[in-house]
């Protein structure tokens, strides 16, 4: 289903954006999946597994698959992660932080259980949710970060987020800059 999906988005994609198939590297190796569950202390979700058995994330300058953000790289995500992991139990409850929809992501700053797939560079994410609250979904994606007091349910799979991406490229409701 995945490779389908990322298949079809490069495939509409590649007209505006030169380089798009070339900009992702190759599958990430099962013994790269195991390194990176172990460095992180749980198993990665099914559908993440198979979005890196497809694509190890994006190369440096590629396009930003997620709304122009990269898709990071298993060793991207665990050393974003361990940055957050290190910072938990100093900050995880810092500020006032809020759920759209109320109730499904943990009204925190830090959760160790959310995983960054992507980056903006100044200390936000996008990422699944792995930890939600008592009316959300295990692997739903979400904003996390520095600057993020309002968290936002993105997408409810990476499934789903994939599918935003493909069609909002075949509705050519897009803007390359």
């Amino acid at each position: 289903m995945l490779e389908r999906l990322m298949q079809e988005i490069i495939e509409l994609l590649r007209a505006d954006i030169p380089g798009m198939a070339e900009a992702f590297h190759p599958p990430a190796s099962p013994l790269e999946l195991r390194r990176a569950e172990e460095e992180l202390g749980m198993g990665l979700p099914s559908e993440l597994k198979e979005l890196y058995a497809i694509h190890n994330g994006e190369k440096e300058g590629g396009p930003g698959l997620f709304f122009g953000l990269p898709f990071l790289s298993l060793e991207e995500l665990c050393s974003e992660w361990r940055i957050w992991a290190d910072l938990e139990a100093e900050y995880a409850l810092l500020g006032d932080h809020y759920s759209v929809p109320v109730d499904w992501i943990k009204e925190q700053y830090i959760n160790r259980r959310w995983l960054p797939i992507s980056k903006d560079w100044g200390g936000n994410h996008l990422g699944l949710d792995l930890d939600p609250d008592k009316q959300g979904r295990a692997g739903q994606v979400i904003n996390f970060g520095r600057d993020e007091e309002v968290k936002y349910v993105v997408a409810l799979s990476l499934t789903d987020m994939l599918r935003f991406i493909r069609d909002t490229a075949k509705e050519k409701n897009y803007s390359v800059q």
